[in-house]
């Protein structure tokens, strides 16, 4: 079984231009764009229109918060 290199990869932003070389990078583009993930916060399908963060979860997954302002404030003030 071939092992994958650790990359630690920072990003402050990504644009809507930048967005698809993100998902490419992670490794989750195919499972974004077929509707797989989900807002932490209220559950709503994560999209190109709803998406307004993702971060790191353990077991080298990835999370994401939709665009709604309740959402946002709820993740801020849980971190």
């Amino acid at each position: 079984m071939a092992t994958r290199e650790k990359r630690h990869i920072e990003l402050d932003a990504v644009s809507v231009d930048q967005l698809d070389k993100a998902l490419e990078v992670l490794g989750i583009k195919e499972d974004f764009e077929a509707g797989m993930y989900h807002c932490e916060i209220c559950k709503d399908q994560i999209n190109r229109q709803n998406v307004k963060l993702f971060f790191p979860k353990p077991e080298k997954t990835v999370g994401f918060v939709c665009n709604k302002p309740s959402c946002m404030v709820e993740f801020a003030l849980g971190e």
